[in-house]
């Protein structure tokens, strides 16, 4: 199309970012390189290829559905659609699509593996591409190539994914793809990536964290005495509630190779009866376990927050090294806590949490640590969920139903960040070996 096509040929490689429509351009323009026939007739400027017999282009487009008309396109390669989200996506699409108009033989090339979006570009031409193949449609111009495979239960039979990796055994190897579905056997998320990439079936953006049968060979049915860790280093995490709901603190105490968790919830104490009743959870059994506090009336008493960390070093001789907290957290508490001696952290609850995502998931699965017998703990790391992005493959928590809890789960990240972000500095401590 650079070479041959309408004189003032405008190719294009469009990406939801430059980066990735570099990808295909890069190799467009090593293919140039390696034939000395087209590489005499082509110069690489720093921003296109220029064919100077034909007053030819072809370059790199990132996404922008505002600032795409004009183009003039006689050729573009549409890389990662199915990234090109909702309706700013779609307008980039028929942006593009609508600059044929002057053209003799356009082509638009679309490329993707499926996603976790909804509402794109991508299902409007999996749609039309289904109809095409079935028969159903009048389209004349549209050429469908779906490498999927057909059950979906076979995903990890390797050679079902023969029919979703053409290039299988060429620029995937066999052994890479069999690695992957080891990983995959063992962890939701993973797995939902593994159908997503390499299956080519949609999946949504939402899916369950953790396996309930991970969760629970984590749990003992002993509560954790506070006794058996005097003297200890620790690190802290705390999630305070953005309403009148619940709060959690708590500590990860590491000894003899195993992450011992202590988790404390408060509630607002004339909450407790209406949160019953919504949740269908007996938090009065809760108190009575120890695992929740009733605090404040309507709100949460945070000074009993900072009472039950102050309490850790003046009680127990547990000494928090760091404690994360949810930036969005009541200053107030989080000033008291400074003054008092602790050294906090704030950490950022979204996609920059992915790396400690995947350590804790990664350790629930090898059964590193001791959550106790606390059952309201065991609640919220059952609903936890992550929602995956499709461009960057990162991560962020979400609650799997949106009436469910999450808070223990959050301060649980939070306490394992900053163990995460401060290792090179209190790492030996952290181990507890008494010399």
């Amino acid at each position: 199309m650079t070479f041959l096509d309408d004189y003032g040929a405008r190719v294009y490689f469009a990406a939801p970012k430059l980066d990735q429509s570099r990808l295909c351009y890069e190799a467009f323009c090593q293919s140039i390189k390696h034939e000395p026939e087209l590489n005499a007739l082509a110069k690489k400027r720093r921003t296109d290829v220029y064919v100077e017999s034909r007053n030819a282009t072809a370059q790199p487009l990132a996404f922008n559905e505002r600032k795409s008309d004009g183009l003039n396109c006689s050729a573009v390669i549409a890389d990662e659609c199915a990234a090109w989200r909702g309706e700013g996506g779609m307008r980039f699409y028929e942006v593009i699509k609508s600059s044929f108009g002057a053209r003799k033989q356009p082509l638009l090339l679309s490329i993707t593996t499926a996603n976790y979006e909804s509402g794109g570009i991508y299902d409007e031409l999996m749609k039309r591409a289904t109809s095409v193949i079935n028969g159903t449609s009048k389209e004349k111009r549209l050429a469908p190539f779906l490498y999927v495979i057909d059950d979906a239960a076979k995903w990890d039979d390797i050679n079902e994914l023969r029919k979703s990796n053409p290039n299988l055994g060429v620029s995937v190897s066999v052994d890479y793809l069999l690695e992957e579905i080891a990983i995959a056997e063992g962890s939701l998320s993973k797995k939902a990536e593994f159908l997503t990439k390499y299956c080519c079936i949609k999946q949504s953006s939402s899916c369950s964290w953790l396996n309930l049968i991970d969760i629970q060979k984590n749990f003992t049915e002993e509560a954790i005495d506070l006794n058996d860790f005097r003297n200890c280093y620790c690190v802290a995490g705390l999630d305070l509630s953005q309403t009148t709901d619940l709060t959690c603190a708590c500590v990860v105490i590491e000894k003899d190779g195993v992450l011992n968790v202590v988790s404390q919830f408060f509630m607002p104490s004339e909450k407790i009866e209406e949160a019953t009743a919504r949740d269908g959870i007996p938090y009065q059994q809760y108190i009575d376990k120890g695992w929740l506090t009733p605090s404040g009336d309507n709100f949460v008493d945070y000074r009993d927050c900072y009472k039950w960390f102050t309490d850790l070093i003046e009680q127990y001789k547990i000494y928090p090294l760091k404690i994360g907290y949810d930036r969005y957290s009541a200053q107030y508490l989080i000033q008291d806590l400074n003054a008092y001696g602790f050294n906090t952290d704030d950490v950022y609850q979204g996609e920059n949490l992915t790396p400690v995502i995947k350590e804790v998931e990664g350790l629930i699965k090898d059964h590193a640590f001791n959550f106790g017998d606390n059952q309201l703990l065991k609640m919220h790391l059952a609903s936890a969920g992550v929602k995956m992005n499709n461009q960057t493959a990162r991560m962020r928590l979400i609650k799997t139903n949106p009436l469910e809890h999450i808070d223990g789960t959050a301060a649980l990240l939070d306490s394992m960040t900053v163990r995460m972000k401060w290792s090179q500095e209190i790492r030996e401590q952290l181990k507890n070996v008494r010399r």
